[in-house]
């Protein structure tokens, strides 16, 4: 029974652990999450303001009848698309803040400035089979279950103790006092009284509930071992999974990034055919919105390959140590 509660407790310190994890993984995503919605309210914000100018352009341009009035309409719902967006932008990272402040207890009145997150750890480089062995040894849900089947294992032996014969060593120490008499009831009165013993309890009708009791706590035994093996396997597929999410993320991120740096060059292309009236405001709007887009799709592969990063780290137990 010392050994069950010792395993018992092992596994209730591992649950805390577990929770602990849990809250550095969401910390450290809102945390990534604030950073780029800080770069998307600059994109937004550069965006909005050469929305605007290109609208007083538009606007000047049709003053002097060089632009049809649908130009003018199309440049004033490109200003305020920007705007709105600006607005978004602005929105998300109040709530991430905001979040951010709840999750690590940060007043309002400390300022929360951010830097480019970086997550690399050597397990992002190894295969499925190596990081499953690795999580069985530091994921503490696997090592809470562990834990928790030798506690009932030991229960069982605990049972089957109940119907084996005990032994007990017996003290016991008295001081008597003169005032209830008991020199008048006693040949030989000694004030000091010491017994010592030994107690022997045989169990002669106590079989059938404890093999009862052994039984049960035999099938809690199996249940548990049980709950055991389908964790380690649901451990094996989202180690997989986390492994193949992550390339594929990496594969939008290279492919996102790739597609951004053509938006740049077809901007700066489309700025000198503008210079030169060979194509329209109109068109060199499209194109700004179009580099926008982007720009946006290339933070938002960026936050896909650090949460799959995340997601891995947490299926290993090994997100607190590696966000320290």
């Amino acid at each position: 029974m010392i050994h069950e509660a010792e395993e018992s407790g092992k596994a209730s310190r591992l649950g805390a652990e577990s929770a602990r994890n849990e809250l550095a993984s969401r910390t450290a995503l809102v945390y990534h999450q604030l950073h780029q919605s800080r770069k998307v309210t600059a994109i937004a914000a550069d965006r909005r303001e050469l929305a605007i100018k290109n609208q007083e352009k538009v606007e000047t341009l049709f003053a002097s009848g060089r632009v049809r009035p649908v130009e003018v309409t199309v440049a004033r719902t490109a200003a305020q698309s920007a705007g709105q967006q600006l607005l978004i932008a602005a929105e998300q990272v109040k709530l991430a803040e905001t979040e951010l402040r709840e999750l690590t207890g940060l007043s309002e009145q400390i300022p929360i400035k951010t830097v480019e997150p970086t997550l690399e750890n050597p397990a992002f480089a190894l295969p499925g089979e190596t990081l499953y062995k690795q999580a069985l040894e530091s994921t503490p849900e696997i090592l809470q279950s562990e834990a928790g089947v030798k506690a009932k294992e030991f229960h069982v032996e605990a049972e089957k103790g109940e119907s084996l014969p005990k032994a007990e060593i017996i003290g016991q120490y008295a001081l008597f006092s003169r005032a209830n008499n008991y020199q008048d009831y006693f040949n030989v009165f000694t004030r000091n009284n010491f017994l010592l013993g030994l107690s022997l309890q045989v169990p002669l009708f106590n079989g059938s509930r404890t093999s009862a009791r052994v039984a049960q706590s035999r099938q809690e035994v199996s249940e548990a071992r049980y709950r055991l093996e389908s964790l380690k396997s649901g451990l094996r597929l989202t180690i997989e999974r986390s492994l193949s999410a992550l390339r594929i993320a990496r594969g939008a991120f290279d492919f996102a990034r790739t597609d951004a740096e053509t938006g740049r060059e077809m901007v700066q292309v489309n700025e000198a055919l503008l210079e030169g009236g060979r194509i329209s405001p109109q068109e060199m709007e499209e194109a700004r919105a179009m580099l926008q887009q982007k720009e946006m799709a290339l933070l938002e592969a960026d936050q896909g390959v650090f949460q799959r990063k995340l997601e891995l780290l947490r299926a290993l137990g090994t997100i607190s140590s590696a966000l320290q």
